[in-house]
């Protein structure tokens, strides 16, 4: 998905996350080698307490995007309102791409905004 996203980030060997502003929003794609699930946050203090986190997680013959927080070091608690959107899925040479979106800034008190301006912005990865 390179060609399509602005920036890119290799959070570990096995997951590369590429990104981009299109209008108000956030184009965020997550390459894994993983199978079942995947977990993305922003995390503001740099751990998963405090984070702003989605996950994409398999259910059935489906694909599910859950919008969550972590309130403390422990499962993450689904938001009420679910802001993160699956665009796409696709899978090739033993890789796994999920392409979300979301709003930069949140219509709801349980996210964080993104902020695109310049200033770096702490992540966790799962």
């Amino acid at each position: 998905p390179g060609g399509a996203y602005e920036r890119e980030k290799q959070l570990m060997p096995e997951m590369k996350i590429f990104w981009r502003v299109e209008g108000e929003s956030l184009q965020l794609a997550i390459e894994t080698t993983t199978t079942g699930w995947v977990g993305f946050g922003i995390a503001e203090l740099g751990g998963m307490m405090g984070s702003d986190i989605v996950y994409v997680h398999e259910d059935g013959d489906e694909w599910k995007v859950v919008d969550s927080h972590a309130a403390a070091k422990s499962v993450p608690t689904t938001d009420t309102i679910q802001d993160w959107q699956l665009v796409s899925r696709s899978e090739a040479d033993g890789k796994v791409t999920f392409e979300l979106q979301r709003a930069l800034e949140p219509c709801d008190p349980q996210d964080r905004p993104i902020l695109d301006n310049g200033s770096p912005t702490r992540i966790v990865a799962a």
